[in-house]
C-alpha cells in the first residue's frame, strides 16, 4: 500500500454483505474477477478502467455494477482515487430479488451515472460505517438493489411485483399511520408481499 493510502473495510453479517472503501490510491488495480456482485461509487479521482472487452473513463460519481467473472481492472491514474463498494454474494442477491441460482440479475452497463443509486449507496454506506440499526441498513439495501435490478438488469427477476391493489393499501395505511413509525416488515405483512416485491413496486410505480 502506498503511503498516504487508506483501506477501510466493514462486514455486515446480517446483510451478508461487506463495505470496502479505498482512500487515495494512486496504484493500478490487476486484472482480476470475482465471484460475488459489486456496487461501487468513484467519490473522487478519475481511472481507465477495462471490463468485459470495454474501456471506460472513470472520474466521480461514476457507479460501478459488476456481475460474479466479469473481468476487470484499472490502469495506474494521475491522480488518486477514492472509491466504496460494496460486495454482495450471489446467494444475498439470489434472497432479495427473489430469483433462482439460473436466473440471476445480470447488470449492464457495467459503468454508468444514475444520481439516484450514487444517492443511495452513500446514505448506506454512512449506515454501514457508523453501525446504524439493523433495519435502517436494510431498507437501503432493498431499495438500491431494487433500483439496480429495475433499471439495469438484463435479466429480470422473475417474482411478481406488488400489484395497484397492494400500492393502494400501503399508500392508505401511510397515510393512516404517518405520525407512528412505520416499519417496512409492517407495509409488507399488511400487504401480504415480500420486501423487494413491495419495493419493487413503489419503484415502478
Amino acid at each position: 500500500m502506498q503511503q498516504g493510502s487508506k483501506t477501510h473495510l466493514v462486514p455486515d453479517r446480517e446483510l451478508g454483505i461487506e463495505y470496502y472503501r479505498f482512500e487515495g490510491f494512486m496504484r493500478p488495480f490487476a486484472r482480476h474477477f470475482h465471484p460475488h456482485y459489486v456496487f461501487g461509487l468513484v467519490e473522487e479521482g478519475t481511472r481507465t478502467m477495462q471490463c468485459r472487452g470495454a474501456v471506460h473513463e472513470l472520474g466521480r460519481e461514476h457507479v460501478l455494477l459488476l456481475n460474479p467473472g466479469d473481468y476487470h481492472g484499472c490502469d495506474c491514474g494521475d491522480v488518486s482515487l477514492t472509491y466504496a463498494s460494496l460486495a454482495i454474494p450471489a446467494d444475498v442477491m439470489k434472497v432479495w430479488t427473489e430469483t433462482s441460482s439460473a436466473s440471476l440479475p445480470v447488470f449492464a452497463p457495467n459503468v454508468l451515472r444514475d444520481a439516484d443509486l450514487s444517492c443511495c449507496m452513500r446514505i448506506l454506506f454512512t449506515a454501514m460505517e457508523c453501525g446504524e440499526e439493523s433495519l435502517r441498513k436494510k431498507e437501503l439495501f432493498g431499495y438500491l438493489v431494487c433500483m439496480a435490478v429495475d433499471r439495469y438488469a438484463g435479466m429480470c427477476p422473475k417474482g411478481d411485483v406488488a400489484g395497484r391493489e397492494e400500492i393502494e393499501w400501503a399508500c392508505r395505511y401511510l397515510e393512516e399511520h404517518f405520525r407512528e413509525h412505520v416499519l417496512l416488515d409492517d407495509l409488507c405483512a399488511g400487504a401480504r408481499v415480500s420486501k423487494s416485491t413491495l419495493l419493487r413496486g413503489f419503484l415502478r410505480t
